[in-house]
């Protein structure tokens, strides 16, 4: 029964690689008549992106009494105290 597992196991795999590692060319048919490429050969797609990363600080609370009367022992706690933000300049399509 585990030769016959690992024969069915071994044939998956190779069936998935296989159909996964193979690209029908002539499937680009839609592509050519919808001339993706002849409309966006005139077009610089460049763009420049600005990251401002998020503000974030690590801070420890100290161990302490719980109001409800519990212990804390105290942890490290991540605050986020400033947005991400992203700047991305227009696309630069050649003055048209």
């Amino acid at each position: 029964m585990k030769i016959v597992s690992t024969i069915f196991f071994l044939a998956l795999l190779s069936s998935t690689l296989i159909g996964c590692a193979s690209k029908d060319k002539d499937r680009r048919m839609l592509s050519e008549r919808a001339k993706y490429e002849k409309e966006m050969e005139g077009l610089d797609m460049s763009l420049n992106v600005k990251r401002k990363a998020a503000r974030v600080s690590k801070v420890w609370v100290f161990p302490h009494d719980l109001p409800t009367g519990d212990y804390f022992l105290g942890s490290w706690v991540m605050l986020k105290y400033g947005a991400e933000s992203w700047d991305v300049e227009q696309y630069n399509n050649g003055g048209k």
